[in-house]
């Protein structure tokens, strides 16, 4: 098994050593992002960041907590992110820049369908479970 520890102390050490160079570079270049030539290095690289730092958050949350189990977390992590996220659009809606994006249609098409399956199994699991209101009242 892999020391978790160190693994994190070195990417870390890495990350703080990408960050130092990039501002180095681009302070060199007046400011300018620095032109990369592997481009699809660079989008990989991006995506392990991302792809760790939406895991790390919610496990240091999880893990802060204790009560929280990790999948707990990341389940509220996206429900939080997914939110901010549909805030964000909701303001943006009727833009014609939006409406110019071939995505947002099916994005919006998917948002609705698992709105719709959320609520209707919402309303199922309700349906089923006496609320503890309920349950003082009959008692």
């Amino acid at each position: 098994m892999p020391d978790l520890p160190a693994l994190l102390q070195r990417l870390c050490s890495s990350l703080s050593q990408i960050e130092h160079e990039l501002k180095q570079l681009a302070r060199q270049q007046g400011g300018r992002p620095v032109e990369v030539s592997d481009r699809r290095l660079l989008a990989e690289a991006h995506g392990a960041v991302d792809r760790v730092r939406h895991l790390l958050w919610p496990y240091v949350e999880a893990t802060a907590q204790r009560a929280t189990g990790i999948d707990q977390a990341l389940q509220k992590y996206r429900m939080e992110r997914v939110t901010a996220m549909l805030h964000d659009l909701s303001d943006r809606v009727g833009e014609p820049q939006l409406a110019a994006v071939p995505e947002a249609q099916s994005f919006f098409s998917d948002i609705q369908k698992i709105a719709t399956t959320a609520v209707e199994k919402h309303l199922e699991r309700t349906a089923r479970t006496p609320s503890p209101e309920a349950e003082t009242v009959l008692n």
